[in-house]
C-alpha cells in the first residue's frame, strides 16, 4: 500500500498531511502551499460529475484511501484531469522498491502523460499498524473510549458523536455519489475528532460547515478507533460461525441469538446505524451505495477484533484479508438485509428463552 500526496506545483506534500478542501483562490500563479485547496476543490467537482459514465472512474477500491490508505497516486492524478479512463490506469499504479517497503523513508517518482507531469512522494504503510485499534489512555474523550463507558457519561443510549455524524449525513449527505466509500480529507476529520473529544460547543457549528465526506469518515474513524469492536471481541468467533451455517433456520436462529448477547449500548448503537444504512441504501439508485457496498465498508470496522483477540483467533495476515474480511462483510449484510429488527423485541425473546430453561 501506498500514501501518495501531490502539490500543484509538482512537489510532494510533507509526510503525514491530507490536502484540504475547497478554498478559492485567485486566478493566476498559486503560493506552494495551495496544493492542499486545490485537491479539494478540484476533488468535491469530480464527485458531482455525474454524467460521467461509471466505467470511466476510478474503481471502488481505488477510492478507499481513509480505510485502507491504497491508491492514492490514482485518486491524486485522476482528479487533477477530471476522470481516469480505463486505458490509462496501469499508468496510475506506480511500484516502490523491495528496498523501500523496509524504511520509513518517502520513494520520489514522476507519472507523466499528455504533456502533464506529476511529481509525487509515497511510501510503505504497513496494513497491520494502518487498521490497529488504537484505545485510548485518557478516558475523557470519545475515540478509542470503550461505548458503555461514553454512554454512561453522556447519560444516552446512543453516543452523542454517532447521533449527530448520520444525523448531519441524512439531512445532506444520503444523495452523496459514493457516500461513506469516499475518502473525507484526514486533516477535516482530524479536526472533526479533536472536537468531539474535547466536547466543544461549536460541534454542531463545524459540522454543518464541514465537507459530507469528512463527517462520514469521522463517524467510521469512531467505529474503528472502538478499543473492541462495537460486535465485541468475545462472541468475533460465533459471529464467524453464525454466518457460515447452512441451514436458514438455524442461521437466522443463531444470528439473532448474537445480537441478543451483545451489552445494551453496544446492541442499541449498533441497531441505530443498521437502520441509518438502509436508508442511505434505499437512495442507491443516486449515491451508488447498494446494501453490499456498505457491507464492504462497514463490516470489517464493526468486526475486526481488537489486536490481542486477533492474534489468538487467527495466525496469518492473509487469512484476514481473504476468508475473515468476507465473512465479516457477510454478517453486516446479513443484518442489513434482515427484516426491521427490534431492540424491545430481542430483549422480550431473551426473556422468553430464559424463563423457559
Amino acid at each position: 500500500m501506498t500514501e501518495v500526496l501531490v502539490q500543484p506545483d509538482g512537489s510532494p506534500s510533507p509526510a503525514g498531511e491530507r490536502p484540504e478542501h475547497g478554498v478559492e483562490e485567485p486566478e493566476g500563479k498559486r503560493p506552494p502551499n495551495t496544493g492542499a485547496r486545490l485537491w479539494g476543490r478540484v476533488r468535491s467537482k469530480l464527485l458531482r460529475q455525474k454524467h460521467i459514465a461509471r466505467e470511466e472512474h476510478i474503481p471502488c477500491s481505488a477510492l478507499w484511501v481513509g480505510d485502507f490508505r491504497g491508491c492514492w497516486a490514482g485518486v491524486a492524478v485522476g482528479l487533477a484531469w477530471g476522470f481516469v479512463p480505463a486505458e490509462l490506469m496501469h499508468h496510475l499504479s506506480p511500484q516502490l522498491d523491495p528496498q523501500a517497503v523496509q524504511t520509513k523513508n518517502w520513494h520520489m517518482d514522476v507519472i507523466e502523460m499528455n504533456g502533464i507531469k506529476v511529481e509525487f512522494s509515497m511510501k510503505f504503510t504497513s496494513r497491520d499498524m494502518s487498521l490497529k485499534r488504537t484505545p485510548s489512555k485518557k478516558q475523557t474523550g470519545v475515540f478509542g473510549v470503550k461505548i458503555s463507558v461514553v454512554t454512561k457519561r453522556e447519560r444516552s443510549k446512543v453516543p452523542y458523536i454517532v447521533r449527530q455524524c448520520i444525523e448531519e449525513v441524512e439531512k445532506r449527505g444520503i444523495e452523496e455519489v459514493g457516500i461513506y466509500r469516499i475518502s473525507g480529507v484526514a486533516t477535516d476529520i482530524q479536526a472533526l475528532k479533536a472536537v468531539f473529544d474535547a466536547n466543544n460547543k461549536d460541534i454542531l457549528v463545524m459540522l454543518s460547515d464541514m465537507d459530507i465526506n469528512a463527517i462520514a469518515g469521522t463517524l467510521k474513524l469512531y467505529f474503528r478507533e472502538l478499543p473492541e469492536p462495537l460486535l465485541t471481541d468475545r462472541l468475533y468467533p460465533a459471529f464467524m460461525e453464525g454466518i457460515a451455517l447452512s441451514d436458514p433456520a438455524a442461521k437466522e436462529n443463531c444470528m439473532m441469538h448474537l445480537l441478543r448477547s451483545l451489552p445494551d449500548p453496544n446492541l442499541i448503537t449498533f441497531l441505530f446505524l443498521l437502520e441509518h444504512l438502509k436508508r442511505v441504501a434505499e437512495k442507491e439508485p443516486i449515491n451508488k451505495m447498494s446494501l453490499h457496498n456498505l457491507a464492504t465498508v462497514f463490516g470489517p470496522t464493526l468486526l475486526r477484533p481488537s489486536e490481542g483477540e486477533s492474534k489468538a483467533h487467527l495466525t496469518l495476515a492473509s487469512d484476514i484479508w481473504s476468508h475473515d474480511v468476507m465473512a465479516q462483510v457477510q454478517v453486516l449484510l446479513y443484518y442489513l438485509q434482515h427484516p426491521p429488527i427490534s431492540f424491545t423485541e430481542l430483549k422480550r425473546n431473551t426473556l422468553y428463552f430464559s424463563t423457559d430453561v
